[in-house]
């Protein structure tokens, strides 16, 4: 009920019990999802210390492999059109939960929402086909016919290889709030890994049941309950108290019985159950499993392949909180304010007050009837107009009574969003006013951010186990090149004393703001420095030096936010030549000086 509840106060539909709606919590929502989720997650894999000197090389190379491998994974598997509405979620209701699965085509694979259009559930939908007509009566002739026509055109789209055949590879599902289900003794919606069972409600097509649900009999399918995607509400519909709102409004799908207009779903759980290490699926309605029960094909460290965020946990609770609900009283004052301003407004105009014991029927309705503006004649008898008709006073405005100032101050308070980011400056402040609010921003937004970061930190662990695991060298090097470094059969074990899996902090983040811009650059020549002067106190090779002088540029351009490739602006590396040292008469191979021409091979130095 109060994910209904919450999502209205993202949409118009709170503001419809006053007469003016106001979407603040909306319009806060798209500002921070957009600045909080920009772009993908940039991997910065770097050695393990346990590593130690003999692996460290192995080390690296596996580390700058990994982190192409994966951005590439995300790339192809859209993980941003996953984690936009996962943000988003979490944000209005206070969660957002998200699935990451990878993918290989073959029939025992998890459910997954995502559409993948590929030469395995074509085939898949082909066998169902030839067996449903092999089942038909001989009388059923116009339903066989159908079938037979989706048969020959599934045939022939795969004749002419329309379609790409998709190999493997990861995929990212959004998942709602309503589709998720922790078992009753996990303490918390936060501590979800240490659930002994996760269900997962996946919506499918009653047609394509039998070709994803092999187990379930045409009797079985029979029983499971059906639903229908509910139906968006009318613009004019009658305005609906918070209280009126029930648990079932939380949900896209609604129960019907019968045939009925809409396509038909019905709801299958998929049962990630812990303790077992199996999983399940069963569908709402049927009393058999609708797969195969067995074990996950990826054996992971954590298990599950749930991912989520709820930034406003409380103490105590089991599930989180959101920002509507913690600013509830404050949208509501809001649009009650604007409510009695317009109706001041309304109530301010001039009224005239008459005699209408001394006028006729018709005048009195003519000016009853009257806009501002407009001339009425009335027929006053002879008399005094004066008289007959008194402007009567109207109620003193009073400023104060609907400003609203105040319940912007605490909303941006709440939500930890600055005046700047969500609507136009109305006071002017001073500098010092300014770095204050702003420092008090960046905080708040910080710890959006940084558990926001602890999350993609663990997307980024599960998707290097997964791939390391399952990935193979073909793969690795469609993404990295033929030079990729990516062992055969290395275990999590094995990983974990090669790699610290690791994400650059706040690299899902629009462009660092103005303030952090400044102290950039006040620290980039600081580190410039410092790495030359380290290189000489190492002894170590210019290539190396040259190599971080090459970070911190990528690092400026990227805080900046300018998307464009450092690579253009880089000197590439040259040749070396054989020189004479004079000392002892052995040739060496040296660099020459960018800024002089190149010696001529067998010249001293």
């Amino acid at each position: 009920k109060q994910y209904a509840v919450d999502r209205s106060y993202c949409s118009v539909d709170a503001g419809k019990a006053y007469g003016v709606s106001v979407p603040i919590a909306a319009a806060y929502v798209d500002v921070l999802s957009s600045y909080l989720f920009a772009r993908d997650p940039a991997m910065d894999s770097q050695p393990s210390a346990a590593a130690g000197p003999a692996r460290m090389e192995d080390a690296r190379s596996l580390a700058k492999t990994i982190n192409i491998v994966l951005a590439g994974l995300w790339r192809e598997g859209a993980l941003k059109a996953g984690a936009r509405p996962f943000t988003r979620s979490a944000l209005t209701i206070g969660v957002g939960w998200m699935k990451a699965v990878y993918l290989h085509r073959t029939e025992n694979d998890p459910l997954v929402q995502k559409q993948v259009a590929d030469l395995q559930d074509n085939l898949a939908r082909i066998r169902a086909y030839q067996e449903e007509l092999a089942e038909d009566e001989p009388g059923e002739a116009n339903e066989r016919e159908t079938i037979k026509a989706a048969l020959e055109a599934q045939i022939k789209g795969l004749q002419e290889q329309v379609e790409v055949v998709k190999s493997q590879g990861m995929v990212f599902d959004f998942v709602s709030g309503e589709d998720m289900k922790l078992a009753p003794e996990c303490p918390s919606s936060e501590r979800f890994l240490d659930s002994p069972w996760i269900a997962h409600r996946v919506p499918i097509a009653k047609k394509d049941a039998k070709v994803q649900l092999p187990l379930l009999s045409e009797e079985q399918l029979k029983k499971a309950e059906v639903h229908t995607k509910r139906k968006p509400a009318d613009a004019d519909s009658a305005p609906r108290t918070l209280e009126a709102f029930k648990p079932e409004d939380a949900d896209a799908y609604v129960a019907v019985k019968g045939a009925g207009e809409c396509e038909e779903y019905i709801f299958a759980w998929e049962i990630w159950d812990k303790t077992a290490n199996v999983v399940r699926v069963w569908v709402e309605g049927t009393t058999r499993w609708a797969r195969p029960v067995e074990a996950p094909q990826v054996k992971t460290r954590r298990f599950y392949p749930f991912f989520t965020w709820q930034p406003l946990q409380v103490d105590g609770k089991r599930h989180p909180e959101s920002l509507p609900h913690r600013s509830a009283g404050l949208l509501d004052d809001y649009s009650e304010a604007r409510t009695d301003w317009r109706t001041f407004r309304r109530r301010s105009l001039p009224v005239v007050g008459f005699d209408k014991g001394n006028m006729e029927p018709a005048d009195v309705d003519a000016i009853v009837d009257a806009e501002g503006g407009e001339r009425v004649g009335i027929d006053a008898k002879g008399q005094d107009l004066s008289k007959v008709l008194v402007r009567l006073t109207t109620p003193e405005f009073n400023p104060a009574l609907y400003d609203t100032a105040t319940i912007r101050a605490e909303l941006e308070l709440v939500w930890g969003i600055q005046e700047a980011l969500s609507s136009s400056i109305r006071t002017a402040k001073t500098l010092g006013e300014a770095d204050i609010q702003q420092q008090g921003t960046e905080a708040r937004l910080s710890f959006y951010r940084d558990s926001l970061d602890e999350m993609f930190i663990d997307l980024a662990k599960y998707s290097a186990e997964v791939s390391l695991m399952c990935l193979p060298l073909e793969e690795a090097q469609r993404f990295a090149g033929p030079e990729a470094y990516w062992p055969a059969g290395i275990t999590i074990e094995q990983m974990d004393l090669l790699l610290s899996i690791d994400i650059r902090a706040g690299s899902t983040t629009k462009a660092a703001s103005g303030l952090r811009q400044e102290r950039w650059t006040q620290i980039a020549p600081l580190i410039r420095e410092s790495i030359d002067l380290i290189g000489q106190l190492r002894n170590a090779s210019p290539l190396e030096i040259a190599d971080k002088h090459e970070e911190l540029l990528k690092e400026t351009l990227d805080r900046f936010g300018e998307n464009m490739d450092a690579s253009r602006f880089i000197p590439k590396v040259g040749e070396p030549m054989q020189l004479i040292d004079p000392a002892s008469g052995m040739p060496v191979l040296a660099y020459p000086a960018p800024q002089q021409p190149g010696a001529p091979p067998g010249a001293a130095l």
